[in-house]
């Protein structure tokens, strides 16, 4: 790889689903997102090229691990193992369904956002829609029993890379930021490796600087994975950590101009994989910035796109720009 690498021509596409339900659907806040993404989870292990049960047998800290690389859609669509990072990346299909993000009443009728986060997710647009597909004839978990549902229409937005999306934001004076599910971004407190210290907008300021530094790394190191490029491991650690470190510039010169934030416990959720119980906390809420808003642009747009903190593929960390 050569020194001009950049990862502004990673592309994403959002497609919108129109979708109805057998039966009145009513979810708490959290429970949609979670049964979403479990639900997903579960099904694109149809899509194995191999056997599953062969890849279960194989797993690495409790998740099961793809024995057909990079030549299965599973490991594309799951939580893709890079052989060169020796490390998981987070799953690059993104669900949030807007209409049961807030406080609702009973409906059969909700909207579906899908974000597909790369070339390979972009490609596989169509197996996307099956796996929704067969998670609706299996339904969603509500009231105690299965919910069924079906997709009725949907809209293909266009495939635009981080840099098309520079051209819809000129002439800024100001930006917000809309935090539409928990922000869940932590540092380890060192008591056990599920136990985290958690930010709090009454203890510190939103760690803006922080957010952007860990998604510009994520950003850079999935688009090498994702393109495939011939790079080892200190290589792809350097990129990335150059676009980390700009993101961290790019950041002080953002100035919060007003924010409403407040914190969420929404208590915690056991893992049927792995039997870890996970928190549901995090920061919810807008923020509204000024300052110098160019150089920090790709970032808040990446950030629009893919989600801030941990737990994305679980609908945490749900964020918009107005």
């Amino acid at each position: 790889m050569n020194n001009d690498y950049t990862p502004l021509h990673f592309p994403m596409q959002r497609l919108i689903l129109k979708c109805e339900s057998d039966q009145q659907l009513i979810f708490k806040q959290h429970e949609a997102q979670l049964r979403l993404a479990g639900a997903f989870g579960r099904t694109v292990w149809e899509k194995c090229a191999i056997e599953a049960r062969f890849c279960e047998r194989h797993k690495t800290q409790a998740e099961p691990k793809c024995q057909n690389g990079v030549n299965c859609l599973t490991h594309w669509l799951y939580k893709p193992f890079s052989e060169i990072h020796r490390r998981d990346f987070a799953r690059p299909i993104f669900l949030f369904s807007p209409t049961f993000a807030q406080p609702h009443e009973p409906t059969q009728a909700f909207d579906l956002e899908v974000t597909l986060w790369g070339r390979h997710a972009i490609a596989a647009q169509s197996h996307v829609l099956d796996i929704i597909e067969k998670i609706g004839k299996v339904g969603l978990r509500c009231e105690d029993k299965n919910i069924s549902f079906k997709v009725v229409d949907y809209q293909s937005g266009l495939v635009l890379t981080i840099k098309d999306q520079l051209a819809y934001y000129v002439d800024l004076e100001g930006i917000k930021i809309h935090f539409l599910t928990p922000l869940w971004f932590a540092k380890r407190d060192g008591s056990d490796s599920y136990r985290r210290r958690y930010y709090s907008v009454y203890e510190d300021e939103l760690p803006l600087r922080d957010i952007l530094a860990n998604l510009a790394y994520e950003w850079a190191a999935w688009d090498i994975e994702d393109r495939q490029l011939p790079v080892d491991q200190p290589t792809r650690h350097r990129r990335a950590c150059e676009w980390r470190d700009a993101a961290r510039a790019a950041a002080d010169g953002l100035q919060i101009v007003e924010a409403e934030l407040h914190q969420i416990d929404w208590g915690e959720r056991q893992s049927r994989r792995n039997q870890h119980c996970y928190p549901l906390q995090g920061l919810m809420g807008y923020a509204q910035l000024g300052g110098d808003l160019k150089p920090a642009l790709p970032y808040l747009i990446a950030l629009s796109q893919a989600g801030g903190g941990q737990k994305r593929a679980q609908g945490f960390g749900v964020v918009r720009l107005s």
